[in-house]
């Protein structure tokens, strides 16, 4: 690798020798010795017509061409060689050296000289030497950034000394793009993100203060940032939504994927662990709640069929007990509501219990795919919903405005975890504890991720499940 930048190096100083020595001699043969002498520097003796207290060594104008051809030859750029030709033979003017001069400066303090982005199929290992028997010490996954802190060449090409997340360690150079190229990547994979710091802020339709509000956002939030200017931002919500809030109330960040430890990693897959396992245990339990209701049910019916089939002369006694029996029945299930319907967060059923259990099995995981209708490939928020309830029996319509209006309506005070928190355009589950998780934004980092439940304005509580 180096041998062929150090040829193509040696070419491109021959070619800009070769430029700056066709302008010289272009220079030497249109000039008469007067001109010659002009040149050096000491015209002014020569010629009585010229002030004798200009500088002499201000005078000379032979700086140019080679300031070009030496900026050109830094800046690596052909199409830059040709430039200087042009414009040294037409006695270049000090804004065109200038320009080059700010960019060679750009181009050296760029912030991503050492910043690099990975360009792999799935991931690749971060090892503790520049070898690839060494220790793996953590992954890097694509699209992931790193700081370069060293670079090394070993007998298999070159390698980086990198620095992601807490992982310190070596990765072939191979994987990963740099310069020019990571900074207009890092454009498109970066998250820029905004946390409101402030207890509810405005969203507004154009940046400013005076325009129609759209919604209002809840402290501590963050949501995606599509443009900043020096007064407003422009931030997108969930994948319906986007408007305007002031940058005196938020605070700007920029995350990048980062690389994950072999610890972290087994730390994640032990999490994911545990809340396939809490929703498996969810549903067993819902199956024996069911199991136990339908045994009942069947003793309640085939109790009835004996009592129908007995003939007696105390009717009227046996009519009484029935009817005393059925309004005790009839207050213990009155009485239920109350008790579960009290202000609270905790589930207050298997089937409630099992739902947000088995939408948390997707936190972090799932993928957001307007339209999609896989919980394996990816979905949208509704199609997130529908699919999540659809296990356990419920089925609700395709779009979140339509299950916006599905089941019964509820007041914040009395919802329970299960329920459906919609937004207009948007929909969630509220798990308890004053969160919901949703399928948020293909933006959204994670895009099923858990906010608060009035992250923005609610429009309606909806409960679909019918207890």
């Amino acid at each position: 690798m180096r041998n062929k930048f150090f040829e193509k190096t040696v070419l491109f100083l021959l070619c800009c020798c070769t430029v700056f020595s066709s302008v010289s001699m272009t220079a030497f043969a249109e000039t008469s010795p007067l001109d010659e002498l002009d040149m050096a520097g000491i015209a002014p003796i020569m010629h009585e017509d010229v002030p004798a207290d200009i500088n002499l060594v201000e005078a000379a104008p032979i700086s140019s061409a080679a300031k070009l051809a030496d900026l050109a030859v830094r800046l690596c750029d052909p199409a830059e060689v040709a430039a200087a030709a042009v414009t040294a033979q037409e006695e270049t003017e000090p804004p065109v050296i200038e320009a080059m001069l700010k960019r060679l400066e750009a181009d050296e303090n760029s912030l991503y000289n050492n910043i690099a982005i990975s360009k792999v199929e799935s991931y690749v290992n971060i090892r503790s030497k520049a070898d690839t028997t060494s220790k793996v010490l953590g992954k890097i996954y694509n699209n992931a950034a790193a700081t370069i802190l060293e670079r090394t060449t070993a007998d298999d090409g070159e390698w980086y000394k990198i620095k992601s997340g807490s992982v310190e360690g070596y990765i072939k150079a191979q994987y990963f793009v740099t310069g020019k190229e990571a900074e207009e990547l890092a454009l498109k994979v970066g998250y820029v993100t905004a946390t409101i710091r402030t207890e509810s802020l405005r969203l507004r339709q154009s940046p400013d203060l005076g325009s129609r509000t759209i919604t209002v956002l809840s402290r501590d939030e963050v949501y995606t940032v599509e443009e900043s200017g020096p007064e407003f931002s422009k931030i997108i919500i969930d994948n319906d939504i986007e408007g305007y809030v002031h940058n005196d109330y938020i605070e700007i960040s920029v995350d990048y994927e980062e690389a994950i430890s072999i610890e972290e990693e087994q730390a994640k897959l032990a999490e994911e662990a545990k809340r396939k396992a809490a929703a498996e245990e969810a549903a067993r339990k819902l199956a024996e709640q069911e199991s136990i209701e339908a045994s009942k049910k069947a003793s309640k019916e085939a109790a009835k069929k004996t009592t129908k089939a007995k003939e007696t002369t105390k009717a009227k006694e046996t009519t009484k007990a029935k009817e005393t029996t059925k309004a005790k029945e009839t207050t213990k299930e009155t009485t239920k509501p109350k008790e579960t319907e009290e202000p609270g967060n905790n589930p207050s059923s298997a089937k409630r219990d099992a739902i947000v259990a088995e939408a948390m099995k997707y936190y972090g995981k799932l993928k957001y795919v307007l339209g999609g209708d896989s919980l394996e490939t990816g979905t949208d928020c509704s199609g997130f919903v529908q699919m999540i309830y659809m296990k356990f029996g419920i089925n609700l319509p395709r779009t979140s405005d339509r299950q916006g209006y599905c089941g019964k309506e509820v007041s914040s005070s009395e919802m329970r975890p299960g329920d459906l928190v919609y937004y207009g355009g948007h929909i969630a589950i509220y798990i308890g504890d004053g969160e919901v998780i949703h399928c948020s934004s293909p933006k959204a980092n994670p895009n099923t991720r858990i906010s608060t439940w009035n992250y923005r304005s609610v429009i309606g509580i909806r409960n679909v499940i019918g207890d």
